[in-house]
This record gives C-alpha cells, structure tokens and sequence, in this order.
C-alpha cells in the first residue's frame, strides 16, 4: 500500500494536519513514529497505529487521527453533515480509544487542500462493548488466513 500514491500523500499531509491542529487547538500533539503500535491490555487481538497523540490544557491525553480528504467528499465533512459521513473513521477513532484506554479522540483534516476542519469525540462504551465481538471474530480471520464472511 505505501507504494500508493494516495497512501504516500496521506501520510505526508499528516504532520501538517497535526500541526495545524495544535495551532488551532492549543494543544500538545506527540508522534510516535510510523512503527508504533498500542495493544490494549484488556482485548489483546485489539491494536492500533495511532496518527498522533494529543492532550487538552488540563492534561487529559487522547487520539488523533489525521485525514488528507479529496474535494468530492467536502459536503461529507461539513459541520452540519447529518449523513454520519465520517463513520469509518469514528469507528477507527473509538478502536484506538478503545486500546489506549483514552475517554476522547478527535478527527482532523484538510478536506481539498483548503479547508480544515476538526471534530472531537467522547468515548463510547456502549459501541466499543457492541464492536469487540466483531473484532474479534475479524481477527480470527485474520489469524486463519480465511476472508470474513461480510
């Protein structure tokens, strides 16, 4: 996949997305490298890559995940979307708070290479409990080299 030219650009728009956020944000935002992976403690088939992490003036830490979006996809980024267009990165979003452990997340991203925008998430429970069992099962594939049924 890095071979990818969409892949190769996502990766390097990431530090400015990041940057831009704790500009905009105030924020303290670490990078730990491309190689670093959080396994949670309590679902060990369950880990992330996390784009950066960040904390809040009162140093409460969380997850942010950088996007470099196409143009197409603008109206899905708007802040009065009421498609839930985001839903694949929320989801990835709550699986990264679920392996760290962190009770918020947010999304950043340069939508067209003009507009930026953020969005901040509070952790749920209730849909990482409904996700784990569908992760699981993923990862048994995986372990299995079996494709996924769905």
């Amino acid at each position: 996949l890095s071979s990818m030219e969409q892949i190769y650009f996502g990766r390097v728009m990431e530090a400015v997305v990041a940057d831009e956020y704790a500009r905009r944000k105030s924020r303290r935002v670490v990078y730990h490298g491309d190689t670093a992976i959080v396994r949670s403690a309590e679902w060990p088939f369950l880990f992330a890559s996390l784009d950066r992490e960040v904390t809040t003036s009162a140093g409460v830490p969380g997850v942010l995940e950088c996007k470099n979006v196409e143009e197409a996809k603008l109206k899905l980024w708007e802040p009065d979307a009421k498609e839930g267009a985001r839903k694949d990165f929320e989801i990835q979003l709550y699986a990264q708070m679920a392996c760290t452990g962190y009770t918020w997340g947010a999304l950043a991203a340069i939508v067209g290479g003009r507009r930026f925008r953020t969005y901040e998430y509070s952790r749920d429970d209730a849909f990482i409990a409904a996700a784990i069992p569908l992760l699981e099962q993923f990862w048994e594939c995986v372990e299995k080299r079996t494709p996924p049924e769905n």
